[in-house]
């Protein structure tokens, strides 16, 4: 019976959708020297002397996403626009609650509408695939894959996850879908490719597939050190991050 409740879930070779989002590395900061302006102010009989001293940036500066207290989304203090929040509201009621995977047309094209403006705005990482993303998690909160990797197993659909390990600048990460007891594991490890148009492209490269039942591990599939895919990431920021895979599927994930 287990053999055939795994063969529906078997994962057909190029049919690895659920590896379609991705991260990386870091982000330069040219350094700016600090300078000081002295100037005299009169005020009545007196002069007062004050000193203005720009901020010194040091250089090379790596961005790191925070892996603790995002406060965006809480209502905190955040270098994120309101408007941000808003779009990232409309954007999770129109893609409802399993992943955009029940969205009719009109919904699909709200969807892909809020995610444009998304992609659009000017505060995200100014190098979105040069992103630590050390020790951070995520949750799928919309894809039009019609694939697993949109949590879709069968006629049900799962809670989709990316879990990056605390490693700084080690670029691996897992992408989990768990359905009740079944979860279904995918190691991978992501790096950024040399600088292209606006510095988006990733390389991901699989490495094992693992399925577990109850927690017991039914099994563990290696893949061959060439597997491995293109993706490009459109927006990134410490609340979302809207990635396109090579085959043109998006997939926006949030946050957790």
């Amino acid at each position: 019976r287990c053999t055939c409740f795994l063969r529906a879930f078997r994962v057909r070779p190029n049919t690895m959708p659920i590896t379609a989002f991705a991260p990386v590395v870091r982000v330069p900061t040219p350094a700016r020297a600090g300078r000081s302006v002295s100037r005299a102010v009169r005020c009545g009989s007196r002069v007062h002397n004050w000193t203005r001293r720009s901020p010194i940036l040091t250089s090379p500066k790596t961005v790191t996403v925070k892996s603790t207290n995002h406060d965006t989304l809480n209502g905190g203090a955040s270098t994120s626009s309101p408007s941000l929040v808003s779009l990232l509201t409309q954007l999770k009621d129109a893609a409802g609650t399993k992943n955009g995977t029940d969205c009719d047309e009109a919904g699909a094209g709200k969807v892909k509408e809020v995610i444009a403006k998304i992609c659009e705005r000017d505060d995200g990482y100014p190098n979105p695939n040069a992103v630590d993303l050390a020790g951070t998690s995520w949750e799928l909160t919309y894809s039009d894959s019609a694939g697993n990797s949109s949590g879709k197993l069968g006629p049900f659909v799962g809670v989709v996850t990316q879990e990056f390990e605390v490693d700084k600048n080690s670029g691996r990460y897992r992408n989990v879908v768990t359905l009740g007891p079944l979860v279904l594991s995918l190691a991978a490890v992501a790096e950024a490719l040399a600088k292209s148009k606006k510095n988006e492209s990733l390389k991901v490269t699989f490495v094992d597939l693992t399925v577990t039942i109850f927690g017991n591990q039914v099994l563990k599939k290696p893949f061959d050190a060439n597997r491995s895919g293109t993706w490009r990431m459109a927006y990134a920021s410490d609340e979302v991050r809207v990635l396109y895979t090579n085959q043109g599927n998006v997939f926006v994930l949030t946050r957790a």
